[in-house]
C-alpha cells in the first residue's frame, strides 16, 4: 500500500514534492523479495529508500 506525500501527488493532491515514498507491507513477506522490488523502485525513480534494520 502505497501511502503518505508521493501518493497524494500522485492522485493530484497539491503540497511540495517528496523526497520519499511511504510503504506499508501487510502479511507475510519474503524480506529478500521485498528489498529486491525496493532496489528497483529506487533506480526506476530516482530515489533513495531507508529500510528498517533486519533483527
Amino acid at each position: 500500500m502505497l501511502f503518505g506525500s508521493w501518493a497524494a501527488r500522485q492522485i493530484g493532491r497539491a503540497g511540495h514534492m517528496p523526497t520519499d515514498i511511504d510503504i506499508l507491507i501487510v502479511g507475510d513477506a519474503d524480506r529478500n523479495a521485498v528489498d529486491l522490488a525496493a532496489e528497483r523502485v529506487e533506480q526506476r525513480l530516482r530515489v533513495q529508500s531507508r529500510r528498517p534494520s533486519r533483527p
